[in-house]
């Protein structure tokens, strides 16, 4: 058989599961195989011919189960043959294999928190955006209730004001008619009375209007 087996450690027994005098003189295709494959026993021998790498390969056991082994070839010139090492890797694809997985779970739970925290921030973003359309409607209520409590405390103080003056002015009005009354009889003590109270409500008048103008003016931002 092409690469028979003429020798075999318990290494290789253990691993084939077969007595060392059952694996003497049978080709080494027959208990190996490719990942993958069904028929590749010409290709092992290639890779065998080959030499200088190591080739994973799977080894078929009597009990139909495959173990993952590392086979390594050097060519021995003098004896015109091979020396196939082969090692049971089955831990260590395993470990492979589970370490994969767990680099597979774990990049889906970056991906499901990333997600996460993209959703996060974009709920932020809108809160964010909600509490600013909020605060620009509470402003611009405020200033229309300062605006309206303007409006109506200046409506309170015009309604004073037209109050304050009037009263003066009618007031004034009188004393005139009065006075002109007064003069034409001649009684001119009592026109200059008139005259006199006239000229107080004219002096309160210019009083209320001087009050008038301070509140109206700059603070000083002076407290009292």
């Amino acid at each position: 058989a092409r690469f028979g087996i003429t020798f075999a450690n318990p290494t290789a027994s253990d691993i084939f599961d077969r007595p060392m005098n059952a694996l003497v003189g049978t080709a080494l295709t027959t208990f190996l195989r490719l990942p993958g494959r069904r028929e590749n026993g010409e290709r092992i021998d290639d890779a065998v011919i080959r030499g200088h790498e190591d080739l994973e390969l799977e080894a078929r056991r009597l009990d139909g189960s495959r173990v993952d082994v590392l086979l390594s070839t050097r060519l021995m010139d003098k004896q015109r043959g091979y020396l196939i090492t082969i090692h049971d890797i089955s831990e260590l694809k395993a470990a492979e294999h589970a370490l994969r997985e767990a680099h597979d779970e774990l990049e889906k739970r970056v991906e499901r928190r990333t997600q996460a925290l993209n959703d996060a921030n974009r709920q932020l973003r809108e809160e964010v955006r909600e509490r600013a359309r909020a605060e620009e409607e509470l402003l611009q209520t405020q200033n229309e209730l300062i605006q309206a409590a303007k409006l109506a405390a200046l409506g309170q103080m015009s309604a004073g004001i037209v109050h304050e003056i009037n009263q003066p002015l009618a007031a004034i009005h009188t004393y005139l008619s009065s006075a002109r009354l007064l003069l034409e009889r001649g009684e001119q003590t009592s026109a200059e009375d008139n005259l006199l109270e006239i000229q107080n409500l004219v002096r309160r008048m210019s009083t209320l209007i001087s009050h008038l103008k301070s509140f109206a003016s700059r603070s000083d931002g002076k407290l009292q």
